[in-house]
């Protein structure tokens, strides 16, 4: 993988939604996309969820790369902090919740032919989202300590592999788009210590989660994707380094058991990509429609996504990479921009 983009800030936004940032306009990550295109009124689940176990604070900035944009609020992601208590007030506390719903709702509903804006509208929308979920016997998803014992050691009882769990939880549930989020790899002094310490959660909740997958007959409809926005100097990885990094792909109906491109060897070990250079584009929105799960049903052939105001995304052309992962025929045509 490579990019040009070495800044945490505008990598991610370039890895959520497939364009450099500006601040003219703001696009919609690929989950929010998603949403705007599976999502259905009355709909009991979410079809985005993003699982980030920080502080609510340090969630909503470190979660601004994956807003909806000018697809509106009712497709932002839902936010859960902390995959050991699930969803905060999922379930309703004291008697008469029917009776005080009814009085809230009358009382919302007097506020918004009030003041009819699209605000509101999308406040009270996001209310009867709340309430049909609250209602919901799927967002018993949401409690990973349903889970037999021996499942929950093998994920691991650390944050990363209770959110892989939660995830799991969800697809099954019916949630179509999912990200989890671990954050703390940016190590600048030093990097080879810590990620000593962080690698056997990313082991046993990543494996776990693939080999769950697998069990259950979900994973060829389920792909995996395990990414961050750029990678780490070679050598001592104390810095950021754009230039050749890596992902690890899997489920998804690919052919999976192989390595895509390749980077230098000699005296600059790893500092270029000497075959099959591809972007951090292919997992965005413009790349990824050939997989046909959980992404826009009406854009699989062009790959472009258009708009508030009618204009229309380009495509980046990875045709070599998609044809190595078994997901467009040789004869297909593939346009881009």
């Amino acid at each position: 993988m490579t990019t040009e983009i070495n800044g945490h800030y505008d990598a991610k936004y370039f890895l959520h939604t497939g364009y450099k940032r500006t601040t003219a306009f703001e696009h919609p990550s690929v989950g929010c996309i998603a949403s705007s295109q599976v999502s259905h009124a009355g709909d009991e689940m979410p079809a985005f969820v993003t699982i980030e176990p920080v502080s609510t604070a340090t969630t909503v900035a470190g979660c601004i790369a994956t807003f909806p944009g000018y697809l509106g609020p009712s497709h932002a992601p839902l936010l859960v902090n902390d995959p050991n208590e699930g969803l905060e007030n999922l379930t309703p506390t004291g008697s008469n919740v029917e009776a005080r719903l009814k009085l809230l709702a009358r009382s919302e509903d007097r506020f918004a032919k009030q003041f009819a804006t699209p605000v509101v509208g999308a406040k009270q929308a996001a209310f009867n989202r709340a309430v049909r979920l609250m209602q919901s016997r799927r967002s018993k998803a949401f409690d990973v300590d349903e889970e037999p014992e021996s499942l929950r050691q093998a994920y691991g009882k650390h944050k990363f592999g209770r959110s892989c769990l939660l995830a799991r939880r969800l697809v099954e549930a019916g949630v179509s788009f999912f990200e989890v989020v671990h954050r703390g790899w940016d190590d600048h002094a030093g990097a080879a210590k810590p990620i000593a310490y962080r690698a056997p959660w990313m082991d046993a909740g990543m494996a776990t989660l693939i080999a769950d997958l697998k069990v259950r007959g979900m994973l060829d409809d389920t792909l995996v994707i395990w990414m961050g926005e750029f990678g780490r100097t070679p050598g001592d990885g104390n810095g950021h380094f754009s230039k050749a990094w890596s992902t690890m792909w899997a489920g998804g109906g690919l052919k999976t058991g192989q390595v895509i491109g390749k980077t230098s060897g000699g005296k600059y070990a790893g500092a270029e990509i000497a075959e099959r250079p591809v972007t951090s584009r292919i997992s965005s929105p413009h790349s990824a429609w050939p997989f046909g799960h959980g992404y826009p049903q009406g854009v699989h052939g062009s790959g472009e996504q258009t708009d508030a105001d009618g204009r229309q995304g380009g495509q980046a052309d990875h045709r070599d990479a998609w044809l190595k992962l078994g997901r467009i025929d040789s004869r297909d045509t593939w346009t881009s921009s």
